[in-house]
């Protein structure tokens, strides 16, 4: 069971992703990166799944800052705007995260992709 932490700008797809992965994990949500940083720094989380289009703080943003937190936090990125079929989207994909998933999300594919990163 691990320690996840799902952050998006969108509360409603933050309790989606958080009824998909309970109770197999324990998983907490943030709607801001401010919150989202606190949780980082107070908890024991080996993954972060997190949106990039955000206000104020993006995801990438974020990443970055969690990375110097935890170097070997594992990450998810979830969009509405991520085509892997764009080599330039996987590229970026590859250098903040482990993997990235397109919305709207589907709950076997969450947890088979959550199961892969953390190697379950």
């Amino acid at each position: 069971m691990a320690n996840i932490l799902v952050v998006d700008d969108d509360l409603d797809i933050v309790e989606l992703v958080k009824s998909m992965l309970v109770p197999r994990h324990n998983v907490v949500g943030a709607t801001d990166s401010a919150t989202a940083l606190e949780v980082l720094k107070d908890q024991d989380i080996q993954l972060l799944i997190t949106d990039v289009r955000m206000p104020n703080v993006n995801g990438f943003i974020l990443i970055n800052q969690a990375k110097k937190l935890k170097p070997n936090l594992n990450v998810i990125i979830i969009s509405a705007y991520y085509d892997e079929n764009d080599e330039i989207a996987r590229q970026v994909v590859k250098r903040y995260a482990d993997i990235a998933l397109s919305k709207p999300l589907r709950s076997q594919t969450v947890n088979e992709v959550v199961d892969s990163v953390l190697g379950v």
